[in-house]
This record gives C-alpha cells, sequence and structure tokens, in this order.
C-alpha cells in the first residue's frame, strides 16, 4: 500500500495497515515527516471519551454534530458533508485511545465553545508527539517512510489508481500498489478548491457538473466521469472533448472543477487520475 504524505493523517494510516499486515511504503516531499499535524497545537476534539467520563462530562454524538456546526458560517456549513461528519464523529473517541494506547498523553477535556461540553483534548507535551509515536510505531510495524519524495502523478489502470510517480532526490520514479493508493498530501490546501468548485458559478463548470452528476453511485467504484460522450483525440480532454494546454494532463480545468463538484455533493472526495510515466517499483 502506498500512502502519500507523512503528517498525522498519513502516518495513522501507515500504522493501521502494517499492523494489518499490508506492506507499507510513506512518501512524503519534506526532509522528515510532520506535516500541518506536526505543526498544529495538539488539540484533539472529542466526544464520548474516557476523560469525559472521568471528569463527569455526559455526551452525546448528535449533541457534537449540532455544536460542531456552529463553527462555519452558514453558507459553508450549507456545503459540508454532513453524513461523513458524523460517521466521523461516531469513531473519534474510539481513536483518541488508539493513539493513547500508543502511549501518546493527553491533558482535558477542556471547554472549547461554542461546544457545550468541553471537548477538546491536548496531546503532551506538544504536537511533535503524534508524529514521533506514529513514525515509530509505523516503522516497527514493517512500514517504510521515504522523505524527499514529492509525488507528481496518480498512475492508473483502468479505472484504478494503481500507483505514483514521485520525484525522489531529482529521480522520477514510479511505484505500483498493490493494495491500493492512500492519499493524505495537502488536503487543507485541497479543501478550499472543492469548497471555491461548490460556490461556482461558472457556465462551463455548470454544464459538465450536471452532465456528471447522474453517474456518480452512491456507493462503489466511481467511474471515469464524462461530460461529453464520445471517443475524444489524443491531448484533448478525455471527459470533454475539448483540447488541452498540458498533454501530461487527463481532464481540463472546467471538467476537473465540475468532478469535484458532483463527488463532493453525491459523496466524498475524488482525485483526479493522470497517465502513467516510467520506472517502476511496487509494494
Amino acid at each position: 500500500m502506498i500512502i502519500v504524505g507523512g503528517g498525522g493523517s498519513g502516518l495513522a494510516t501507515a500504522v493501521s495497515a502494517a499492523e494489518h499486515g499490508a506492506s507499507v511504503l510513506v512518501l512524503e516531499k519534506q526532509p522528515e515527516p510532520g506535516g500541518t499535524t506536526g505543526m498544529s497545537i495538539g488539540s484533539y476534539t472529542a466526544c464520548c471519551t474516557r476523560q469525559q467520563a472521568k471528569a463527569g462530562v455526559v455526551d452525546r454524538v448528535n449533541d457534537h454534530a449540532e455544536d460542531i456546526a456552529k463553527f462555519a458560517a452558514p453558507e459553508v456549513e450549507a456545503r459540508d458533508n454532513h453524513e461523513l461528519r458524523r460517521f466521523f464523529l461516531r469513531h473519534n473517541a474510539e481513536t483518541l485511545h488508539w493513539l493513547m494506547g500508543m502511549g501518546l498523553r493527553f491533558y482535558g477535556p477542556s471547554p472549547e465553545p461554542p461546544n457545550r461540553v468541553p471537548r477538546m483534548h491536548n496531546v503532551v507535551p506538544r504536537s511533535k508527539a503524534y508524529i514521533t509515536t506514529l513514525q515509530a510505531r509505523a516503522r516497527r510495524a514493517g512500514g517504510v517512510i521515504l522523505c524527499n519524495a514529492s509525488v507528481t502523478e496518480l498512475v492508473t489502470t483502468g479505472l484504478r489508481v494503481t500507483g505514483v510517480i514521485a520525484n525522489v532526490n531529482g529521480v522520477a520514479t514510479e511505484y505500483t500498489a498493490r493494495r491500493g493508493v492512500a492519499l493524505a498530501h495537502q488536503l487543507l490546501r485541497r479543501k478550499h478548491e472543492v469548497l471555491a468548485s461548490l460556490a461556482a458559478g461558472d457556465a462551463d463548470v455548470a454544464w459538465r457538473a450536471a452532465a456528471m452528476r447522474p453517474h456518480v453511485p452512491r456507493t462503489g467504484p466511481i467511474p471515469f466521469l464524462v461530460a461529453r460522450p464520445g471517443v475524444h483525440p489524443s491531448h484533448a480532454c478525455g471527459s470533454c472533448g475539448d483540447p488541452l494546454p498540458h498533454p501530461t494532463r487527463l481532464r481540463c480545468r472546467p471538467c476537473s472543477l465540475a468532478a469535484w463538484r458532483v463527488i463532493h455533493q453525491v459523496r466524498e472526495g475524488l482525485a483526479v487520475p493522470v497517465p502513467p510515466s516510467r520506472g517502476r517499483q511496487s509494494t
């Protein structure tokens, strides 16, 4: 399994996958793991935790779901994925206890308005503790963490993402995944692209989104979304057939934004595939 990004989410994914028997490779573009988690204040907001119970705090997932909706502006809140949020909230205490089982210590819960009860748990001594602990645990489980490895492309076979192209110390290398590819890389940077696409009123994006939306299933694999059916020439957008300014791209920008829009509305997230390149390794 290939994991793109060695921050908190990528390293946690690596630990879980390796401890469940997968061969794991983490590709991190920076000289050392950390990501935004390593630069954060280290807080973890959760409900129904052991710390809450010990402090006599009575909490419910439904209450947390109502409170978390008060953090964002109404127009942003209206675009969020509420089903995915509830799934996260149902499991966030379990994840906190999993981290504690690795030896991480937290103080709290502390008040965090507009939460109606204390839910903020802070790691001790600071956020780097997440990275140090998860990194060591992943390596003990057999995972490999490769730094200075910037992923530049996803490799596809049919409709499946089967690998990545990474620039490792200046050398382009292809890595093939037998189990899958997990993207945990610059998610905060990409989030604004998703939200921007949801709000976009551009007609070029709108008609493409309307054409793609009926083809996004609620469950199961997501097909390659086509805005204009037909066989399109090389160096043209594989979705609508318009000329591409960059021949290495698979979709034009309006089709990419339209795909982000409809999948975020119907499901949650899709990485737009790009053609494979040269030089192979597998994991």
